[in-house]
């Protein structure tokens, strides 16, 4: 009896060491196992930070691809705005009208040509300040009487016209009539700006007097019945004579 116990706690002692062998070869497992999972881990986590970095670099790389051509766009589009702007000031400069040639005329032909074109279309006097006063009128009237033996005398200027009136005794010819008009012409303008302080030409033996540049003249010389004996005209394109 005492012999079989002892079997039992010899194989119940085995059974142990057995049993013991047997946890430590499993938790020796298990370490195992807790450190190829561990390493496994840790190989998966520096294959994220990998992934993570060289999606960050791809990123970078991106941007700044993204900002080059930007700046490519906005120089171009700088370019583009420059040109723009040449061409609109290209467009406002203002195109050089090329003057009329005179046509193979002389200074002195295009002038005479342009105050015919003037006398043509009604224009006033050529010299603006040029014009008759009321102190010119009646001295120039004064002067008539006198140096003609005039009895009356009307003068006025309109426009670019100056009309002169002289009415003279009954009996008077047709030559003296003339010089009657020939006088008027002169007095006018010698006279006929007294007070306006201009500046003009004084008759002279060939030439009428400087305002008459300015004015085409009308000039009518009748006598005491009413009667034209004379009628003449000056154009200011050549005032050296009346036109009878």
């Amino acid at each position: 009896m005492e012999e079989l116990n002892y079997e039992k706690v010899e194989f119940t002692m085995k059974a142990i060491k057995l049993a013991g062998l047997t946890l430590a070869a499993g938790l020796l497992l298990v370490a195992c196992g807790t450190e190829e999972a561990k390493i496994e881990q840790d190989a998966k986590k520096e294959e994220q930070i990998e992934k993570v970095k060289a999606f960050q670099v791809e990123k970078q790389q991106e941007n700044r691809k993204v900002t080059v051509e930007q700046s490519t766009d906005k120089s171009k589009q700088h370019e583009n705005v420059e040109k723009e702007t040449v061409k609109e000031e290209a467009k406002a400069e203002p195109t050089p009208v090329e003057q009329p040639k005179a046509s193979g005329l002389n200074e002195a032909q295009a002038q005479e040509k342009m105050e015919q074109s003037k006398t043509a279309q009604g224009q006033g006097a050529r010299n603006k300040d040029v014009k008759l006063s009321q102190l010119g009128i009646q001295t120039a009237k004064d002067g008539i009487k006198v140096a003609a033996q005039a009895q009356d005398v009307h003068i006025e200027a309109k426009d670019s016209l100056t009309r002169i009136v002289v009415i003279v005794p009954a009996g008077t010819s047709k030559e003296r009539a003339q010089q009657v008009g020939d006088i008027a012409a002169r007095q006018v303008a010698s006279f006929g700006t007294m007070g306006l302080y201009v500046d003009l030409k004084t008759p002279s033996k060939d030439y009428l007097g400087e305002y008459w540049e300015n004015f085409s003249g009308d000039i009518g010389i009748y006598d005491s019945n009413e009667k034209q004996l004379v009628r003449g005209y000056i154009s200011k394109l050549n005032p050296t004579k009346i036109k009878w």
